[in-house]
């Protein structure tokens, strides 16, 4: 009896550890794969109150370059290369959900604020609108940019391996 009782646990044992490794394989590339253009948009239209509240906002500052990650829950902002505290609950608020909902970075970067909604590795992609009212160029890894239907609004996409290759850097 004690001797069916090792090869039945041991094959249970096996069975669990086995689906453990399949659920965490599964998991860590959902993960890894960003949004769709369609899902971007989507989330866009969605957010869009507070993904133009919070760009008002930033345009208004006088910072030339301003960014919060997800990683502090958007609960910390760094304006040139100084932590700032953001005092407006409503902007706070807005940020806080916009993080909540797959939001990785928001950046005000000179003429451009971009909102990056997925990333993995060496990709990421959001939108990004223009402060100035042109198409931004090709910086941050810019590696596509399609207009949306807001004026100076773009769905971006940065790959910096092909950025690389594009511009011949190896």
């Amino acid at each position: 009896m004690f001797c069916k009782i090792i090869p039945t646990t041991i094959i249970s044992i096996i069975f669990i550890i086995g689906i453990i490794i399949i659920i965490w394989i599964i998991c860590f590339f959902v993960a890894l794969t960003p949004m769709s253009q369609k899902a971007i948009e989507k989330d866009f239209i969605k957010n869009k109150d507070d993904i133009i509240l919070v760009t008002d906002y930033l345009i208004k500052l006088k910072y030339i370059n301003m960014s919060t990650y997800s990683a502090d829950k958007g609960e910390t902002m760094y304006a040139d290369g100084e932590r700032i505290i953001i005092d407006d609950s409503d902007i706070y608020d807005a940020i806080i959900r916009l993080m909540k909902q797959k939001g990785s970075m928001i950046t005000k970067d000179v003429n451009i604020i971009y909102f990056q909604r997925s990333s993995n590795l060496d990709f990421g992609n959001g939108v990004v609108y223009s402060i100035n009212g042109t198409e931004p160029k090709r910086e941050r890894f810019f590696t596509k940019l399609v207009p949306l239907s807001e004026p100076n609004w773009y769905y971006y996409e940065d790959d910096y391996n092909e950025w690389r290759r594009r511009d011949g850097l190896r």
